[in-house]
């Protein structure tokens, strides 16, 4: 009896690992003041594979052009509002609303061309809890003045349509929900009306654990014309949910904060050629020069003096395995 008892336990652990499947929630999803996320951005199409449970996504071919720092902040106290977070990188900054029940844009602004999208109605990205089946609609509207001021209103058919496992330049992860959205939506100018339409429909996989989607697609329609595609990834992940073997810090230590020049890094495991990045709130990297070094601690010292809040990550394997604040004064 105890052997028919032990086989039935072991069947149904099977079957719930069978079914297991990724849920995104505000703590496993939402980017957090802190954050760094370094974007590898790309042309051209791939093929973005079928929908359904535990589906292989080949993503490999991506080829990047180039990447993006964004560096997460607090939002409060900025032009928009409704944010309570701001990725600042060179090029945009991107505001979100982030809430135990989604995650929404609530604005943007493009540094290169001096252009703001301000929402009047915040475009939610994902709700809480989301997994596989779950949908939503939602419309949103902002408003932009490149020269001459547009009014943009939209619709958003957002689904969760698989999970599985997605192959990317930087390795394979499972456990990863896949979202589509589907964007219909008008550009117009005060008395002279609808001036352009667009179809965009994005494909988003989500690592629960990374607080971006570790890659998207997207193919842009304008005025029926023939799609553009881009496509991103993320250029290293936190170890949190994809480790490097052993290699991961479990506690970074930073003194003194503030510093004037030179400071020290206390690793609290032995990482092997650990690399040191520091980057300021806009996503500015700052060159490091390593003066010292022990088997678990490190005194550096910026390649110019510097002033502000910024970020240290230290990266093993060129993944992400630990990040921690500190501020310089002169």
């Amino acid at each position: 009896m105890k052997k028919n008892i032990s086989l039935l336990f072991i069947l149904c652990m099977m079957n719930i690992l069978v079914i297991a499947q990724p849920v995104l929630d505000s703590s496993n999803s939402c980017p957090a003041v802190g954050d760094v996320f370094i974007v590898a951005n790309c042309n051209g199409s791939v093929n973005v594979g079928s929908a359904g449970a535990n589906q292989t996504w080949d993503l490999s071919s991506f080829s990047a052009t180039n990447t993006t720092t964004f560096a997460c902040t607090s939002a409060l106290g900025s032009s928009f509002p409704a944010a309570s977070v701001k990725l600042n990188s060179l090029t945009s900054n991107i505001y979100y609303s982030g809430s135990a029940t989604s995650l929404e844009m609530a604005g943007m602004e493009n540094n290169i061309a001096g252009v703001n999208y301000s929402y009047s109605n915040t475009e939610k990205m994902v709700k809480f809890p989301f997994q596989m089946g779950d949908s939503f609609t939602d419309t949103w509207a902002n408003s932009f003045d490149n020269g001459l001021t547009y009014f943009r209103e939209g619709t958003s058919n957002v689904l969760a349509d698989g999970y599985g496992t997605v192959i990317l330049p930087i390795g394979t992860f499972g456990n990863v929900l896949r979202v589509r959205t589907v964007q219909t939506y008008t550009d117009s100018m005060t008395g002279l009306g609808i001036m352009y339409t667009y179809v965009n429909t994005i494909y988003r996989w989500y690592l629960p654990g990374q607080h971006q989607p570790i890659a998207s697609v997207s193919s842009l329609v304008t005025n029926g014309s023939s799609p553009v595609v881009y496509g991103s990834y993320l250029a290293s992940l936190v170890t949190t949910v994809h480790e490097v073997s052993s290699q991961m810090v479990t506690n970074l230590t930073l003194y003194p904060n503030p510093a004037i020049h030179v400071f020290n890094v206390n690793l609290s495991a032995t990482i092997d050629q650990p690399q040191f990045n520091l980057i300021d709130f806009t996503g500015r990297e700052v060159p490091l020069n390593v003066l010292s070094k022990t088997s678990n601690e490190f005194q550096l010292t910026p390649s110019q003096k510097l002033s502000g809040i910024f970020i240290l990550t230290v990266k093993a394997k060129d993944k992400s395995i630990g990040s921690g604040r500190i501020q310089f004064i002169n």
